[in-house]
């Protein structure tokens, strides 16, 4: 009985002081510092602007060499709006207006020079006194439309472009 009480002793001896040292150590303990993570702004435009480019490439891919055609929404033949319509739909969750008349008061004007646009604006063009065109930039100067001699294509921004430039308009 004494060996058992000795044992017993022994073990409340060293619970209480396994107990107290732990709260002796809680209680000393520095907070921890939990840092603050500043995120730069430009990171983040810059990680938008690649999904962006990214949505807009994989669309491409899928619609690309389909032939234009004036009032086609299909990959049998598109025209310009139509892609603009689909593309905005299937990779951003946009409804955009039919016509490219609709589409050009849509969204945002961007004001000032090419610098100022961003991937998924929309380019406007005036073909002529009657025929609109509308893309939509995809960055280093170059466009995503539906050409009416080209069909779904890449474009680069040129001369030939600039000549009959109208507006662009952010949506996304």
């Amino acid at each position: 009985m004494g060996k058992r009480l000795i044992k017993l002793f022994t073990f409340f001896i060293l619970a209480f002081s396994f107990i107290t040292s732990e709260v002796h150590a809680l209680s000393f303990t520095k907070p921890k510092v939990v840092e603050k993570i500043e995120v730069d702004e430009e990171i983040l435009n810059q990680k938008k602007e690649y999904i962006k480019s990214t949505k807009i490439t994989d669309f491409y891919s899928s619609w690309r060499g389909t032939r234009y055609r004036y009032g086609g929404t299909t990959k049998k033949g598109v025209d310009c709006s139509a892609l603009m319509q689909h593309l905005y739909k299937e990779q951003f969750d946009v409804e955009l207006p039919r016509t490219t008349l609709t589409q050009v008061q849509i969204g945002e004007q961007v004001v000032g020079n090419r610098e100022n646009w961003k991937v998924g604006d929309l380019i406007f063009f005036k073909m002529n006194s009657r025929i609109k065109h509308v893309g939509v930039y995809i960055g280093n100067n170059k466009f995503v439309h539906a050409g009416r001699t080209t069909g779904v294509t890449i474009s680069e921004y040129d001369s030939y472009w600039a000549k009959r430039f109208w507006q662009t308009r952010r949506v996304i």
